[in-house]
């Protein structure tokens, strides 16, 4: 379910917010948030569970919606292997939790 909403209640975010934009802090008390994300099948695309657990919820919501619109579009799952066909996608994201810049 896609919703906009006050953040969870176990979040950090009352003690990140100010009413003053700064780096570090969160101007709104509001944000979007999609249920279920933590729910991705990382076997079904043929990932390690080391890897699925770098990923970017968006990078899982993407892949998970290619797959439904392959099935969507009535493409049989394997169709496609070994076809001369690509899917394109150019992304970025920003975040400040970074895995690979924390030291250590």
């Amino acid at each position: 379910m896609r919703r906009v909403t006050r953040h969870p209640s176990d979040s950090t975010a009352d003690a990140l917010y100010s009413p003053d934009p700064a780096p570090g802090r969160l101007s709104g008390r509001r944000a979007g948030f999609i249920d279920g994300v933590e729910q991705f099948d990382a076997e079904f695309f043929g990932i390690s569970d080391t890897e699925a657990a770098e990923l970017d919820p968006q990078q899982r919501l993407l892949l998970m919606t290619a797959w439904e619109a392959l099935e969507d579009a009535g493409y049989p799952p394997g169709q496609l292997h070994g076809a001369t066909a690509g899917v394109y996608v150019g992304a970025c994201t920003r975040t400040t939790r970074s895995s690979s810049s924390t030291p250590g």
